[in-house]
C-alpha cells in the first residue's frame, strides 16, 4: 500500500482509497503507515465534505485513532481541512479518547481559530439584533464552536486566549449556544446558574430543548420546577416543531411521554 499511495503522487483520488483503506483495518500498525504517508503527501481534496467521508472510519476507533495526534494537526495548515480535523478531535476529546495534552502544544492555534470563529457567531448575532426583521424563530447551536469549547475548556484556566474565548461565548445570548455550553459545563462539574436556566425555560421555543440536554446527561433535576410541565414542554416542542417546517412527530411523543415525578 506504501508504494501505491507514493505511486500515485498528485492523484488524489488514488491517494484518499489507499489511506481509507488503511483506516479501514483498524489496526495501530495501519493507522502508523496512514499518519506517515499522509503527512509526506498531503492529498489535496478541496471540499470538506469529502475530507469528512474520508476520515469516517476514525470514528468508529476513537481510542485507536486518537494515536494518530497530535502529529495529524499538521494538517490544519490547509484550511480545507481543519473543520475535519477539529471535528474528530472534539468527539475524541469529549469521549475522553483524546487526552487534552496531546494536543497542549497547538492549543495557542487553536484558540485563535475558536475566538475568529465566535466573532463572526457574535457578529451575526448583533446583525440580528440591530435587524429584528431578520430574525429566525429557533436557532440552532453552532456545532463549530461547541467543538472548540470542548477542545479548549481543559485550558481555560491555563491559557489566556482559551479564557478569552470561554469569556466571550459565556456572554452569547443564543439560547442553544448557552443549552450547548450548559451541557458541557455540568458534563465536566463546573457551576450553572440556576437563574441562567430559568432565563432558558421561560422561553417557549428552547425549553424542551434544555429539558432534553439536562435528561441526556443525567440531571435533569436541574430542570426549573415550575415550568416542568407536561403541557408546557409539548407547548415547547410543538413551537419548535412547527418553527422547522411544522414538523409535529416531536411533540407527538411529548404528548405520550410521561415526566419524571419530582
Amino acid at each position: 500500500m506504501k508504494s501505491a499511495y507514493l505511486a500515485a503522487e498528485d492523484t488524489s483520488a488514488l491517494q484518499r482509497a489507499v489511506s481509507q483503506a488503511l483506516l479501514r483495518q483498524k489496526t495501530a500498525a495501519a493507522n502508523a503507515l496512514f499518519k506517515e504517508l499522509v503527512l509526506a503527501d498531503i492529498p489535496i481534496l478541496g471540499e470538506s465534505d469529502r475530507i469528512y467521508d474520508w476520515f469516517f472510519p476514525m470514528y468508529d476507533t476513537l481510542q485507536l485513532s486518537a494515536g494518530l495526534f497530535p502529529e495529524l494537526l499538521q494538517l490544519t495548515a490547509l484550511s480545507e481541512y481543519k473543520s475535519s480535523i477539529y471535528r474528530f478531535m472534539a468527539l475524541a476529546a469529549d469521549s475522553n479518547a483524546l487526552p487534552a495534552n496531546l494536543y497542549a502544544d497547538h492549543i495557542g492555534q487553536i484558540a485563535f481559530d475558536a475566538r475568529a470563529a465566535l466573532q463572526e457567531l457574535v457578529s451575526e448575532s448583533q446583525s440580528q439584533e440591530e435587524e429584528p426583521e431578520t430574525k429566525r424563530g429557533f436557532e440552532p447551536a453552532d456545532d463549530e464552536i461547541e467543538q472548540f469549547a470542548v477542545m479548549l475548556l481543559p485550558f481555560r484556566d491555563k491559557n489566556r486566549n482559551a479564557a478569552r474565548f470561554f469569556n466571550s461565548l459565556e456572554k452569547v445570548k443564543q439560547p442553544a449556544q448557552q443549552i450547548s455550553l450548559i451541557s458541557l459545563y455540568l458534563r465536566r462539574g463546573l457551576p450553572v446558574k440556576d437563574s441562567l436556566l430559568e432565563a432558558i425555560a421561560a422561553e417557549d421555543i428552547y425549553r424542551a430543548r434544555l429539558w432534553d440536554a439536562l435528561e441526556s446527561i443525567g440531571q435533569s433535576e436541574r430542570f426549573p420546577k415550575r415550568y416542568r410541565k407536561q403541557e408546557m414542554l409539548a407547548r415547547s416542542e410543538l413551537m419548535a416543531s412547527m418553527d422547522w417546517g411544522n414538523r409535529l412527530t416531536p411533540w407527538c411523543t411529548w404528548v405520550y411521554k410521561p415526566l419524571p415525578s419530582g
